[in-house]
């Protein structure tokens, strides 16, 4: 006779109302498990992250947007979603989605070639969400124009960081923003 475990149907841990903190990412990861019918263990052997780490995430110990990217893709790939999906879902903000990503082929995950950032060197400050003082360099994705912070020009050549939503017919939006260098001079 073959010991097999079979998943007891429970209650699905609710999904926070906001998703901000460490402890609301692991909410939602337990969230899923559950709906899913996934044990944690399975999860572990799946996406081959130590057990005791994945328990860590779904306290709120350690945060799932700060995963390094190798943890990342595993997980990622794991939960069989898109990059932008994972972002979407456990509220990745901006600066961690560099890392927290897959190399997988598009449209799945970003491939070896992410994007095509444009880097601009602003010529007066930045305002808005981020604000970057003049003579540094923001990255933009112009393909990315729908979702998270957009740069937007309005008619007098001013830049605004936006979040999408907010930035439809506030000017020509340039893209989302990636980030944000300082430019160092050569001497």
């Amino acid at each position: 006779m073959t010991d097999t475990k079979r998943y007891t149907r429970r209650r699905a841990t609710p999904l926070p109302e906001s998703v901000e903190t460490a402890q609301h990412r692991g909410q939602v990861f337990q969230h899923i498990l559950d709906s899913r019918e996934i044990f944690l263990e399975d999860f572990a052997k799946k996406s081959n992250i130590a057990l005791s780490t994945l328990g860590m995430y779904i306290t709120g110990e350690l945060d799932i947007a700060r995963m390094r990217q190798a943890t990342a893709e595993r997980f990622i790939g794991t939960l069989g979603i898109t990059d932008k999906e994972a972002w979407k879902l456990f509220h990745i903000p901006l600066p961690q989605q560099r890392s927290f990503r897959t190399f997988r082929p598009k449209p799945w995950g970003h491939g070896e070639d992410s994007r095509n950032l444009i880097e601009l060197e602003l010529k007066s400050p930045l305002h808005g969400e981020w604000t970057v003082p003049a003579g540094h360099i923001v990255q933009i994705d112009p393909d990315s124009t729908l979702e998270g912070i957009v740069i937007t020009e309005l008619d007098d050549g001013r830049l605004f960081a936006l979040p999408a939503q907010l930035a439809a017919g506030r000017g020509r939006v340039m893209g989302q923003l990636v980030g944000a260098l300082a430019a160092f001079k050569e001497k």
